[in-house]
């Protein structure tokens, strides 16, 4: 009787062992394939969660205070100067791959007037009009390209909530507050006219809201207090804050714009946007040793809170995932051993026989093989068809819908596990390997 007949006839004579590996053999392969359904979802959320946490960096130029200005009256003051961001450094920068957008930031206050011209007042700091002559219409903010990579919106200090971002062809736009909006009676669609300064002959500009924020940040942490991206505090947290587009920035700023074509030319900040947060220490690295840039003009700021913060939980729920499913294989391959060692040593009066047959003990060693083999072959397709229902139940129950189990995970258990379960055969079949067959056929009787 040849080897493969032997094996087939051995596992339908032993109906009870081979339904109980059957079911061992299935249980493994259902959770292995269900952990590697649940891991690839795990990986395709964060690979998503990389290209919308909106991580980047932030490009500012440094402040170099000591140099005295005359205002024409006899007296000095302390003067900071700045070596604004070019367009062609911009352009370098954004040639680096990886990175996907930028944002251009201008800060400056400026006032804010109804259509018919009453002054919208800033009541952060609740003064009294009558007994101030601090003027109390005045709001700080940006212009930027897009608002889309600004710092607040990428860090997830604000959101908006509704409208849309301001982009770089935009003109004559505005994004402020809902609750700055709620204070001054405005809404979408509605119209603010702002000027620099209303004392000097500066253009007034009509400003239409395309936008609304909500501000996300505790406002009372101190660590959330007002960036880099903000003048100061004086005017009021987020909530008191605005985005406008170059564009109308450029006609609001006509008198003081020193000559430039693009205000763009005058910023100290910008935003970077890169496509995969895991790239961007390589990223800014790059953007370091960029030749024809000075560092010691500006400052090179990492922007990856949220990603952090979303991309560590991620982290430890994959690790949670691959540890269980080693512990799983781990404690499986044990029992497994254990069975099939008593499974061998039950059929020493067998393998006697066989040995007393001129049958070698490879020979005897490749049936027991392909027994495991035809028990698993009967088992893992069957927990590849249950373990794809049981995945997406398990999907539904966490809130994702991408736990699926695919052939490429069928064949990943199969790669590794069956040359595992040869292992298993293998090393519970030393005891019997060791054993002259004259010893074998004493332990018989």
């Amino acid at each position: 009787m040849n080897l493969s007949k032997r094996a087939f006839l051995y596992v339908i004579r032993k109906r009870g062992k081979s339904l109980l590996l059957i079911l061992i053999f299935f249980i493994i392969a259902s959770l292995v394939l269900c952990g590697l359904a649940s891991l690839e979802a795990e990986r395709n959320k964060s690979r998503e969660l990389r290209g919308t946490t909106g991580a980047g960096f932030t490009i500012k130029a440094k402040e170099r205070w000591g140099n005295s200005e005359n205002d024409g009256s006899g007296n000095f003051s302390n003067v900071a100067e700045t070596k604004p961001l070019s367009k062609k450094m911009i352009e370098k920068i954004m040639s680096i791959d990886g990175i996907k957008a930028y944002n251009a930031n201008f800060p400056t206050v400026l006032a804010f007037y109804d259509e018919d011209g009453t002054p919208y007042r800033n009541d952060y700091n609740d003064v009294d009009p009558d007994s101030s002559d601090y003027p109390l219409n005045l709001f700080q903010g940006n212009s930027c390209t897009n608002t889309e990579y600004a710092a607040w919106f990428l860090n997830r200090k604000i959101a908006l909530t509704e409208g849309r971002h301001i982009t770089k062809s935009d003109q004559n736009t505005i994004i402020i507050s809902d609750k700055l909006a709620k204070r001054l009676g405005l809404k979408l669609g509605d119209k603010i006219s702002a000027v620099i300064n209303p004392q000097e002959d500066d253009p007034y500009v009509t400003l239409t809201i395309v936008g609304l924020f909500e501000v996300l940040a505790d406002e009372e942490d101190p660590k959330n207090s007002l960036d880099s991206m903000t003048l100061n505090d004086l005017y009021g947290g987020y909530s008191y804050n605005w985005f406008t587009d170059m564009k109308s920035m450029e006609a609001l700023n006509k008198n003081y714009s020193d000559g430039k074509d693009s205000l763009e030319e005058s910023c100290n900040l910008t935003d970077f946007y890169v496509n995969d947060p895991k790239n961007l220490e390589r990223i800014m690295q790059a953007v370091q040793d960029i030749k024809g840039i000075d560092w010691d003009d500006y400052e090179l700021i990492a922007n990856d809170e949220v990603y952090e913060r979303a991309g560590d939980s991620m982290s430890k729920i994959s690790s949670l995932i691959r540890t269980l499913m080693i512990i799983i294989v781990a404690i499986s391959m044990c029992i497994v051993t254990l069975l099939l060692t008593l499974w061998v040593r039950s059929r020493m009066h067998e393998t006697g026989i066989l040995l007393a047959a001129g049958i070698t003990k490879i020979s005897i060693l490749l049936q027991y093989i392909l027994e495991i083999m035809l028990l698993a072959l009967c088992s893992i397709p069957l927990a590849y068809v249950c373990s794809r229902g049981i995945a997406g139940g398990i999907g539904r129950m966490l809130g994702e819908t991408g736990v699926i189990v695919t052939t490429q995970h069928l064949a990943l258990v199969c790669s590794f596990g069956i040359p595992l379960l040869i292992a298993a055969v293998l090393l519970s079949s030393i005891p019997m390997m060791r054993l002259s067959p004259k010893e074998i056929l004493t332990k018989t009787n």
